[in-house]
């Protein structure tokens, strides 16, 4: 898919390519890692590319890059936490959640999750095995039954991770060429986002 192509498959690609383009353009220049606005929106657009190919070719129906945050210095256990879907590529873009979780306060269980991802950089997730918790509710609430969770990237202030999900029954993405589509692409992902925020 082209970067015509992905910029025009839905409306709420287009508004987040421009929202996120935006937050990075801030976030970039604050850091003077990228100056400007074009190196931004070529990067969301790489970013964005890389996920809708997840998304195409595997059984993966939901990739989402999430931001956790204490709304200043570096997150840690005992804080209080937020979580901000900042970029979505959905199989349906009719089911895009990205409005939905903007500085969602998280509970215990989310940020015990947190500290799991960065000490493993990846949680498998069932949702019939979750305790219950927000990421049960908010799985529960989408129809999600299993996912994977991964880190992508730390900062001073901030945990960026995504998160690759199903809703369909005892799909658990096992598949070699999955796992390897999904492995490399969140690497491709990490890689960006180290080079850039």
């Amino acid at each position: 898919m082209g970067l015509t192509e992905a910029l025009l498959t839905g409306g709420a690609s287009v508004a987040l390519i421009s929202v996120l383009g935006k937050y990075l353009e801030f976030r970039w220049t604050q850091t003077k890692k990228v100056k400007k606005a074009s190196d931004v929106i070529k990067v969301v657009s790489t970013i964005y590319q890389i996920m809708q190919k997840v998304v195409n070719e595997t059984p993966v129906e939901r990739f989402i890059i999430l931001k956790a945050e204490n709304g200043g210095g570096r997150p840690k256990v005992g804080a209080h936490l937020y979580a901000t879907a900042v970029m979505e590529s959905h199989s349906n873009p009719e089911h895009t959640i990205i409005d939905k979780y903007s500085k969602l306060r998280v509970d215990s269980h989310y940020i015990e999750m947190l500290s799991d991802i960065i000490a493993k950089e990846k949680v498998l997730v069932t949702t019939s095995n979750l305790p219950n918790s927000l990421l049960k509710t908010i799985y529960l609430a989408e129809a999600v039954k299993y996912s994977e969770i991964r880190l992508l990237h730390t900062t001073d202030d901030a945990i960026y991770y995504c998160s690759v999900a199903t809703t369909a029954e005892n799909e658990y993405f096992q598949d070699p060429s999955t796992v390897l589509n999904v492995e490399l692409s969140c690497n491709k992902i990490s890689e960006i986002l180290k080079k850039n925020i």
